[in-house]
């Protein structure tokens, strides 16, 4: 009786450290990962809008239909990272990415003001007029 309990405890051990070693394991092994779906879309140095999800449609990503999605695929390796674009809103999110998983969950900012606020310092910039090394550049803070 003794023995039967030993074998089970140690199989449900063995059974533990083979369960964790292949959880471990398998994102190191995974091929189809964000950055790899972000690459095949060809999003490279440029921002891809995907296409709107209608309701009723398969939706793998699990994407809301009322909003507009776009991804790119910038690489750091050489430098800082520039990304531009016209957004309807002044509402937008913003998830940061690498092959290890995200590095920033999101952010959300909330300004109504924000694309006539930036023309006027593109603006600005572009008569001569700069106020500091910052001038014209979105900032975000995290708390």
């Amino acid at each position: 009786m003794m023995r039967t309990l030993l074998w089970m405890l140690a199989g449900a051990v063995l059974g533990g450290i083979i369960h964790i070693i292949v959880i471990l394991t398998l994102p190191a092994l995974a091929t189809r990962d964000v950055w790899t779906r972000v690459s095949a879309l060809g999003a490279r140095d440029a921002i891809v809008v995907l296409p709107a999800v209608a309701p009723g449609e398969p939706n793998p990503l699990h994407l809301d239909p009322e909003l507009a999605y776009a991804v790119c695929q910038v690489s750091l390796a050489t430098g800082p990272g520039v990304v531009s674009g016209v957004m309807p809103d002044g509402f937008w999110s913003l998830a940061v990415y690498d092959r290890a998983g995200p590095k920033l969950r999101s952010v959300i900012a909330l300004n109504p003001k924000a694309l006539e606020i930036a023309r006027a310092l593109d603006a600005e910039r572009k008569a001569g007029k700069v106020r500091g090394p910052l001038h014209g550049i979105p900032v975000v803070l995290k708390d």
